[in-house]
């Protein structure tokens, strides 16, 4: 009987958890997120995008670069180390692209976001 009485008190005070939460949510969010592939939305339909995506790569001086269309993913030699793509279709004229980059099995999130800059440069400009 007891533990019913409890049960009511648990909910309540996770949703409060979870609402105080929420203002912190940036800074843990970032933490929480930093070994996962690094996101963009590129307002232009995916198949602009990955042409433009795969033509990187190889201008990058990508080498074992390997692609597969359905779905839209790639990997590639970078700068010593592999870079992994996936572009998505989010809706008309949205893509999503994701990218992550391991060097020595390390994930190097300073040159993913640094590679990831230089793919968004690329799709503004065409």
């Amino acid at each position: 009987m007891r533990s019913l009485l409890l049960a009511p008190l648990l909910l309540v005070s996770s949703g409060c958890i979870a609402a105080a939460g929420l203002g912190a949510g940036a800074l843990v969010t970032h933490e929480l997120m930093a070994n996962t592939p690094h996101v963009a939305h590129v307002q232009l339909d995916v198949d602009t995008v990955w042409p433009m995506t795969i033509e990187a790569l190889h201008d990058m001086g990508g080498t074992e670069v390997e692609v597969q269309n359905y779905p839209r993913q790639a990997e590639a030699r970078v700068y010593g180390g592999k870079v992994y793509l996936q572009v998505e279709a989010f809706d008309l004229d949205h893509t999503v692209v994701r990218l992550q980059f391991r060097k020595h099995r390390i994930i190097d999130n300073l040159t993913a976001e640094e590679l990831l800059q230089g793919l968004l440069r690329r799709y503004h400009e065409n």
